[in-house]
């Protein structure tokens, strides 16, 4: 993954004055992963390099990540940009992918970012290192199998009320889904211009500029709704059909104690082998399955 790399960064400037614009928006409590900035300063380069424009804010210190969501949205809007990306602080991700998903053209697109919990006594059961990663959220390869394959439905959680229809499975394209969580999502200027114009009731002034509550969370059928889901939720109920892409054929990191590195068209297609790597501090030093610590604490 080139966002580990140490390479200079440099010609942050774009080289069309009057190119689109490209608008990063972070909600980052109280600061930002390296690798998030590493991928940030990479992706500016390769939009500056092909004409784009490019703006960055953050939400700092805001600690309900739907107001956080909501300020972020707003001041998109305010600023005149094409594209909205909103990537949480901790996600690395390759620097050709805001392109990537420009280029595909579709009013929303979601990455689907590997999750960083650690199961640790099931890997201590099995002996197998990558046992202790709940990967995507699904348990193993069938399920994820299942779920690619089948009626369309959130990469994340049971289906909603809504949902309908049948998707491909192919995963060496895009493809569309229900919902998704919104750690990494791109949403072009017209798509967030209608969303806002049909509901007006939710109208609000979050840090001086006009937002709307589009992140508040539903609660349906006895369910909470997380703000992602709520508000790709909001999206698909629009009359005109707001439709929802996924681009599984990326790779993103995630960090916390330890940073996930994943591809979900790889996790789910691949030799076990290939499984995503589970990196720790320096990120040179790798663990892949069966990399258990024996019992002197020395890994194989």
């Amino acid at each position: 993954m080139q966002s580990v790399s140490t390479a200079p960064i440099d010609r942050l400037r774009s080289t069309d004055p009057k190119g689109p614009v490209a608008f990063f928006a972070t909600p980052a409590y109280a600061g930002c992963h390296p690798l998030y900035m590493r991928s940030l300063l990479e992706s500016t380069r390769e939009l500056c390099a092909r004409g784009w424009r490019v703006q960055h804010t953050w939400s700092i210190h805001q600690a309900l990540i739907h107001n956080a969501r909501e300020e972020l949205f707003g001041q998109f809007l305010a600023s005149g940009a094409d594209w909205m990306f909103m990537i949480d602080s901790d996600i690395g991700w390759e620097a050709t992918l805001p392109l990537r998903i420009a280029s595909f053209n579709e009013p929303v697109v979601c990455v689907p970012v590997p999750g960083r919990s650690l199961n640790l006594p099931r890997a201590t059961k099995s002996g197998r290192m990558q046992d202790a990663l709940s990967y995507y959220m699904l348990d193993d390869r069938d399920e994820a199998r299942t779920r690619l394959a089948g009626a369309r439905r959130s990469l994340w959680n049971d289906p909603l009320p809504s949902a309908s229809g049948i998707i491909s499975s192919t995963l060496d394209r895009f493809f569309e889904i229900d919902s998704s969580g919104a750690a990494w999502f791109a949403m072009r200027r017209d798509a967030a211009l209608l969303l806002a114009e049909k509901h007006p009731e939710l109208s609000i002034h979050v840090a001086d500029t006009r937002s709307w509550a589009l992140f508040q969370p539903l609660v349906e059928n006895g369910t909470h709704w997380g703000e992602d889901i709520s508000f790709f939720a909001r999206w698909r109920r629009l009359p005109e059909g707001g439709r929802i892409w996924c681009c599984a054929t990326a790779t993103l990191s995630h960090s916390g104690p330890v940073t996930i590195v994943g591809n979900l068209a790889r996790a789910v297609e691949e030799p076990e082998s290939e499984e995503p790597i589970l990196r720790s501090w320096p990120y040179e030093k790798t663990a892949r399955r069966g990399d258990l610590p024996d019992e002197d604490g020395d890994t194989p």
